[in-house]
């Protein structure tokens, strides 16, 4: 895959990312809408899935797609390196959990279940996606004779879809995820986070092999990273959303650098 190939499909990422962003904007308006006698201060201070509080995972997942997207996209788009790349399309796949509000708005209005089901499935999707993409980073930079980014991505992709339909969810509870609940949920988080693992260990290895310790400080932003994202997206509440946020756009950053320290692309 080429550069402008690459840039072309990060292109892309970022519309789609900007309109989840306008659908959060708009999803959010319904809710508060929704009720039409609650003031704006009482959706600010409300605990409960359909106030801010609970929303705020959503935001801060958004918000980091958006400006993270731009800026790694703008800073690196002339880089070789198939480790940012897939770094940026797991930035992206945060994107869609934007849709957790309009799940939100779909229980308040009492849709058609089947339609949150449908979209518990899509934001499970690329939850898993994120998940591929990120290990696809680590395992990318072991063999220079795998040069097909879009066939990883296809295979990836095509994963994430497979695994997320084969999931079991109860279309009559909204989770703390604030999803719908999803069956064997134990063995959803221990498979994400085996893989996840198995990402960090990759980095590990790779500055071993290389002998390079700027791999080994990847591996540990990573961790960052990935800490950040678990924190946000089982919503864990105000404290350690808070803490997420900031592990991610940290861990985001100290990657950037040593990437950037790596392939010396500016």
């Amino acid at each position: 895959m080429t550069i402008r190939q690459r840039n072309y499909i990060i292109t892309l990422g970022l519309v789609l990312t900007l309109f989840l962003s306008l659908l959060f904007i708009f999803h959010i308006i319904k809710i508060i809408n929704e009720s039409p006698y609650r003031p704006l201060i009482s959706f600010i201070q409300d605990s409960s899935p359909s106030g801010a509080v609970a929303i705020f995972p959503v935001f801060s997942q958004v918000f980091y797609s958006i400006t993270s997207g731009f800026l790694l996209h703008f800073f690196f788009r002339k880089t070789k390196s198939i480790e940012i790349f897939f770094f940026i399309l797991f930035i992206f796949s945060l994107s869609f959990d934007s849709l957790k509000t309009y799940l939100i708005f779909h229980e308040l209005a009492q849709k058609p279940v089947y339609l949150g089901i449908f979209v518990t499935r899509v934001i499970i999707t690329m939850k898993l996606f994120g998940v591929f993409c990120l290990l696809a980073s680590s395992l990318f930079p072991f063999s220079t004779k795998i040069q097909r980014a879009e066939i990883v991505i296809g295979i990836s992709l095509l994963a994430a879809i497979t695994l997320a339909s084969l999931i079991p969810i109860d279309g009559s509870t909204l989770s703390s995820w604030l999803v719908y609940s999803v069956g064997n949920k134990e063995i959803f988080i221990a498979f994400c986070l085996s893989l996840e693992i198995i990402t960090i260990a990759s980095y590990f290895l790779l500055s071993y092999k290389s002998n390079n310790n700027e791999f080994r400080l990847m591996a540990l932003s990573l961790i960052l990273v990935i800490t950040g994202r678990e924190l946000l997206f089982y919503s864990f509440g105000l404290i350690f959303s808070l803490a997420g946020f900031f592990l991610l756009s940290f861990g985001t950053v100290v990657f950037a650098k040593r990437t950037h320290s790596v392939y010396l692309w500016l």
